[in-house]
Order: C-alpha cells, then sequence, then structure tokens
C-alpha cells in the first residue's frame, strides 16, 4: 500500500488504487520532468548507468523503478514496477558499466506483478515482495494481494507466498510493503493492508509477518489504531528487536516509531504529533550505533498548502533513540533544498545519504512540489548538504528508492526521466555519483 510513496504522490498511480480507496487515501499524477536539457545542479562527480524506455527496442527493459539496487559480489540487482515482457516489472541485474540483464519479467496472476521494495541477499539467494498479483480478491479491484518470491541470480524465480487478504476480514493481509529482513533463518516483513482490524469494511491496518524459506507465512502481529497503522518502511533489527514505522495511527495519529520481536510483541516507543514535531514517516529506519534515524513527509514548518514550493509540506529527517528520545535534524524547505523524501537512508561510514522527489533544480512540477529531486548528505548531528540536483529528461528525475554504497560510490534509481518515451515523462534512470 503505502510504499506507493510516491504511488500516493502519483508515479504508477494505478498499483496502489485498491487500497488507498479503501483507506480513503487519495492520489494525484505526477507531474512531467524538465524539458530535455534541462540542466543539473551537482558538486560531485554523477553519470546515468542506464536509461528505462518505452520504445520497442527497450520496452522489455522495464520502466519506473521505484526500489534501490542491491550489490551482490559486484554486480548490482533491482526491480522496475512496470514494463518488461508482460508490461508487470521486472528483476534485473546490472554491472558497473552500465551493462544490464534482464532476469525476469513478472506477468500478473499467480506470478506476482509491480515489485515495489529492495531485494535481500539470503545466501546467494534474492527474495523480494510484489505488490499485487499473487491470490485474486483484494477489493475493489481483482489484481491480487502481492506476493513474496524468490529468484537466484540466473533468474529463477519462485513465488512463496501468495497472500489472500479477503475483502471483509483480510485476516492474511495484503498488498506486502517495505523490505523483507532475513532473521534466525525466517523472513519478516509488513503488509500495508489486511490484517482483520478495521474501523469500516475493506479499511485494514496492516501485519507483521513470517514466513520461511520454503514458503509456510504466519501472521505475527495485527496493526490497529493505537499501534500505528499503514506500516509501510522496512524493519532493522538493533540487539534482539525489529524496529520500522507506520504511516498514520498511535496517540495523536500521525504516525509512529514502534518496535517488535519476531514472535511478534510490538510496542509503540514514539507517536508523531505534527506540528514542529512533523508527522507521517513514510520510510524505514537506519541504525547508527544504536540510535535510529529516519525521514517524515509531514507539513512542518508550514500548514499544508502555504509552501509554494511544496504543497503538502517539505518533509523532515529525524532521529529517535530505541527508549523513544524524539530529535528533528533537518527540515526540508523546497527549492534548491530539496523536497519529500520517500526513501530510506543509507549508512555509509556514519555519514546519512538519501533522495527527495521534489525540490532541487530542472521543471518538474506537480500538486505536491516543484524540481525535480535531489541526492542530500547528512551527518548525525543534522549538517545537510545537497549533492546532486536532477534536471529532468536525461538526467533523471524523481528519485524514490534508497541509495547504496559500493566502494565509496553511490548508487540508486530515479522513477522518470531518461528521455525516452513513457508519456514524455521518461522511464526511469539507474546513475551512481561519487561524493
Amino acid at each position: 500500500m503505502l510504499r506507493s510513496a510516491s504511488i500516493r504522490r502519483g508515479v504508477v498511480a494505478a498499483l496502489s488504487v485498491a487500497l488507498l480507496a479503501g483507506c480513503g487515501i487519495s492520489q494525484s499524477p505526477v507531474g512531467a520532468p524538465g524539458a530535455p536539457g534541462a540542466a543539473a545542479q551537482t558538486s560531485t562527480s554523477y553519470k546515468v548507468l542506464l536509461a528505462f524506455g518505452s520504445a520497442p527496442r527497450r520496452q522489455s527493459r522495464g520502466r519506473h523503478p521505484l526500489t534501490g539496487l542491491l550489490d551482490v559480489n559486484g554486480a548490482l540487482y533491482g526491480t522496475t514496477g512496470r514494463g518488461g515482457g508482460f508490461g508487470d516489472g521486472t528483476v534485473f541485474s546490472i554491472s558497473a558499466d552500465g551493462t544490464e540483464k534482464v532476469l525476469h519479467h513478472f506477468r500478473g496472476g499467480s506470478d506476482g506483478a509491480h515489485p515495489n521494495a529492495d531485494l535481500i541477499d539470503v545466501n546467494g539467494t534474492l527474495y523480494g515482495t510484489t505488490e499485487s498479483g499473487g491470490s485474486s480478491g483484494c477489493y475493489p479491484s481483482d489484481n491480487g494481494c502481492g506476493t513474496v518470491f524468490s529468484i537466484t541470480t540466473s533468474g529463477v524465480e519462485k513465488v512463496l507466498h501468495a497472500f489472500t487478504g479477503g475483502c471483509k476480514s483480510c485476516p492474511d493481509g495484503d498488498f506486502p510493503s517495505g523490505s523483507l529482513i532475513y532473521v534466525n533463518g525466517k523472513l519478516f516483513g509488513m503488509t500495508g493492508g489486511g490484517g482483520g482490524l478495521y474501523t469500516s469494511l475493506y479499511n485494514c491496518c496492516g501485519t507483521f509477518y513470517s514466513v520461511s524459506l520454503t514458503g509456510k507465512e504466519k501472521v505475527l502481529f495485527r496493526f490497529g489504531k493505537n499501534d500505528g497503522y499503514y506500516p509501510n518502511g522496512s524493519p532493522v533489527a538493533v540487539g534482539a528487536l525489529l524496529y520500522s514505522t507506520t504511516y498514520s495511527g498511535g496517540t495523536f495519529g500521525k504516525g509512529t516509531v514502534f518496535s517488535i520481536t519476531t514472535t511478534g510483541k510490538e510496542q509503540v516507543i514514539y507517536s508523531f504529533a505534527g506540528g514542529s514535531d512533523s508527522e507521517y514517516p513514510f520510510t524505514g529506519l537506519t541504525d547508527v550505533n544504536g540510535t535510529l534515524y529516519g525521514t517524515t513527509s509531514g507539513p512542518y514548518p508550514v500548514t499544508h498548502g502555504s509552501n509554494p514550493h511544496c504543497k503538502g509540506g517539505c518533509g523532515t529527517i529525524f532521529s529517535v533513540s530505541v527508549s523513544g528520545e524524539e530529535k528533528v535534524l533537518h527540515v526540508f524547505k523546497g527549492g534548491s533544498d530539496g523536497a519529500l523524501p520517500d526513501a530510506d537512508l543509507a549508512n555509509v561510514n556514519g555519514v546519512l545519504y538519501g533522495t527527495t522527489e521534489y525540490g532541487g533544480g530542472g521543471n518538474c512540477q506537480s500538486e505536491y512540489g516543484k524540481g525535480c529531486g535531489t541526492v542530500f548528505a547528512i551527518t548525525t548531528a543534522g549538517a545537510e548538504s545537497v549533492l546532486h540536483r536532477f534536471g529532468g529528461a536525461d538526467d533523471g528525475a524523481a528519485p524514490l528508492a534508497d541509495l547504496i554504497g559500493v566502494n565509496g560510490t553511490l548508487y540508486g534509481t530515479t522513477s522518470r526521466g531518461g528521455n525516452d518515451g513513457c508519456r514524455g515523462e521518461g522511464c526511469g534512470t539507474v546513475f551512481e555519483l561519487t561524493p
């Protein structure tokens, strides 16, 4: 559901219509990136390795990557949310020189469709989730409730679990969100909807579940209003506990940070209150020496609609201790500073790196913000700097996914730009950046 951070704000909007309609969350289309040749602004070494495309010769590559990349023995692996041979997304690999290979074309139906979370590596096999496909019956469409899958680095794919959802009681969960984590022989993850706890028909709050490597799934926790609901970020392990966020719910209804055991005992450690505290954490958390760091998409420091750069608020970066002491480290202001951080932060030698969907430079514009996005760095003390401002077109636009650091170089994806089709917005890119 809500890993459609941008799905909520428009990129590949159709992927989340089913669940968002049930939960009363609206969407709007993303604006087109800037005109061809829009200049990027950067003081770092930046290079586009691959431009996805909708032209026939490029269609099979996939389009609109919504996820980050995974390094396995020097090769990078990722997914696209759309495109491929059947239009339902792909799994691909790419080398450092930009040579790409499609490993799997999702077919929809029982095979799954629209992967929307980072892959993880478990003993040389990759694991991930699809937002839809699998079994049928997820209101109001019939596109399936999502899957957990495995795939080898040579492209042999297998669906381990298909979520069953269920229009009325949603016991199994639906629309898996965030990446999986592997702990003590099992995969753990969350669904953005389903779970059986709801305030009205179809309005389900999400689950925390486990899946064995052979595909045995178990719902360990069902989110409700006081626990927070709509978990969207990936879980991170700190000691014996897993930590993540919910987009809504908690004491003030503005989202939470929570801990959970691998047996499903959940505890809210912080509830966002809005205002100077910000609200609506949309991503997972990053551990740096026992302190957790994340982002929000909420409207601090302005009320909704009053900032011309980002009409719903520009977002923040925050820290929170495992005991629940929270601090806002940086407030995005839009403009050249960036706006709307939609991805987890990457810890590279104690410095955090991330992206914003809007702000920066270029002529990209939508209801939610102006600019084509940024790559930024921030210290744990809160000193932030912009490393790259996307210019749209060939340069890429609207980065939504986590960055990954490999031997001093950052790698990432943009969901738009690349200047090859996709209604003139571009189909996305893979890029590298050396700070």
